[in-house]
């Protein structure tokens, strides 16, 4: 079944991948995504949701708009997303996009809409109270803090009994924070666990700003000392550091 809106059209697949696909000519504005929110949530009926985001040759997109999907409750919905451009102009404004906000979830820009469905279903993902966890390689996970989360115990608790599974020989690690992220005081002893610590490696953290750089020094002032560890703005430069660890260990 399709759901129409001003702005596209809502369907979902067998494998319950939310596929929007956007009208041609628009100007898509922010009053939109509240739509387009009641239809997903009604399609997914409470759980969180793959999404497809299709755009047609020529459709236009603002600075206001991107800043209001960034942080609209349609967010939480969403498991991961794949977005398919047609031209060179969407890809910069999608790259800026998915470099500018961190949106908690996995999210990739494609050409093809049979190669964005597949990696959506290649995706291993895990959940917990504060992050996203996802699978980069057999021994590399990358962990994106949610928009707004504080880290705490229970978060970093529930992680680790992931990380267990995911690694239980130990693995590389990418740990993505936004802005709003920050730590509460239960959360250094959890962090700084031998549990933790003996899974890891190597750490790469991924940060926006130097107040979050600030307080990630503080908690990583002792296991800085027992694994390699150190602190990007990108996410790319900070899988480079990974891989050439990894490269000289095996």
């Amino acid at each position: 079944m399709i759901h129409h809106t001003r702005i596209s059209e809502v369907s979902q697949d067998d494998n319950g991948i939310i596929k929007v696909e956007f009208n041609d000519k628009i100007q898509m504005r922010s009053s939109d995504l509240d739509e387009l929110y009641e239809i997903c949530k009604n399609l997914m009926h409470d759980e969180k949701a793959l999404f497809l985001n299709i755009f047609p040759e020529n459709i236009e997109g603002s600075l206001e708009f991107a800043k209001e999907s960034a942080s609209h409750e349609i967010n939480k919905l969403r498991k991961a997303q794949a977005i398919v451009v047609k031209n060179i102009p969407q890809r910069i404004q999608s790259t800026f996009y998915k470099n500018f906000f961190n949106l908690g979830y996995p999210f990739k820009i494609f050409n093809l809409e049979s190669k964005a469905v597949n990696w959506l279903l290649s995706l291993d993902i895990h959940e917990t109270s504060i992050s996203n966890i996802l699978m980069l390689d057999t021994d590399v996970i990358k962990i994106t803090t949610k928009r707004g989360a504080i880290i705490n115990e229970k978060g970093l608790i529930e992680s680790l009994e992931i990380y267990k599974r995911l690694v239980p020989n130990g693995g590389y690690f990418i740990s993505v924070f936004s802005e709003s992220n920050t730590a509460d005081r239960t959360a250094k002893l959890p962090f700084e666990s031998s549990e933790r610590v003996q899974l890891k490696k190597a750490e790469a953290f991924v940060v926006e700003n130097l107040a979050n750089r600030i307080e990630l020094e503080y908690y990583i002032n002792k296991t800085k000392q027992m694994y390699p560890t150190m602190v990007f703005e990108d996410e790319e430069t900070a899988l480079d550091w990974i891989n050439e660890i990894r490269s000289k260990e095996n």
